[in-house]
């Protein structure tokens, strides 16, 4: 999981993805989640942006 895909997954500019990189901006709780679970289970950026682009996945069953 490289730096560019996680700024593109975010969708956030460089300039962010640097200030979450070196601390400068604390990165929110929740992505700290999502990308730490991402890691745990190895779901893999392609999977992350298929289910985040899903709208499905968002709808209650």
């Amino acid at each position: 999981m490289s730096a560019s895909d996680i700024q593109e997954l975010l969708g956030i500019d460089e300039q962010t993805r640097r200030r979450l990189a070196t601390g400068e901006q604390s990165v929110p709780r929740c992505v700290a989640l999502c990308l730490w679970l991402m890691a745990a289970y190895g779901v893999s950026i392609l999977e992350a942006r298929v289910l985040s682009e899903d709208p499905s996945v968002a709808k209650p069953a």
